[in-house]
């Protein structure tokens, strides 16, 4: 495709033919979209988990639902999570989901691998932390093989409604 030949382009000279250029935006995803991207990524990456589900709910809460397979026991697990919000580059890079119940012990760790192995990212790029969990979202595209971007972002934000998640971004070259 032409378009993966620009972008092959401009990588390899770190984007260098675009200085000076500023990018933003509002890319609003879908809870249906969400859903059928990760019941694929659930087939494809053999997560330990037959239901992985995202309902977005207002003023940045979303629930997940789960169905670990544990052996012949599926329990269904939903978790109700808070988002940060903004993503600081110029600090930790972190994105932060707060949990709204408890989110310890199994689940913590079901989570955790879920993520990880969805994103195909390595093992210190999600944490958690009592109630917390974090992605370390640089390193998350640096093992995504789109670590110059996070040199390049100056905003990224997460906001939902019912049935939206919309990313904002901000980009500088």
């Amino acid at each position: 495709m032409i378009a993966e030949t620009i972008l092959n382009l401009l990588r390899a000279d770190r984007f260098a033919a675009l200085r000076g250029s500023a990018v933003s935006g509002r890319l609003p995803l879908r809870e249906g979209l969400l859903n059928d991207l990760f019941t694929q990524v659930r087939r494809e990456r053999d997560l330990p988990t037959r239901r992985l589900e995202i309902r977005l709910l207002p003023d940045n809460r979303f629930t997940l639902y789960l169905q670990p397979q544990v052996g012949f026991f599926h329990p269904n697990v939903k978790l109700d999570f808070e988002l940060s919000g903004e993503v600081d580059f110029r600090g930790d890079g972190l994105l932060t989901l707060r949990s709204l119940g408890f989110l310890g012990g199994p689940t913590a760790q079901l989570v955790r691998t879920v993520l990880l192995r969805a994103m195909k990212l390595p093992d210190p790029a999600v944490t958690v932390e009592g109630n917390t969990l974090r992605i370390h979202v640089r390193e998350a595209l640096i093992a995504l093989d789109a670590g110059e971007l996070a040199d390049l972002i100056r905003v990224l934000q997460f906001t939902t409604r019912p049935g939206i998640l919309y990313v904002l971004f901000g980009i500088s070259i």
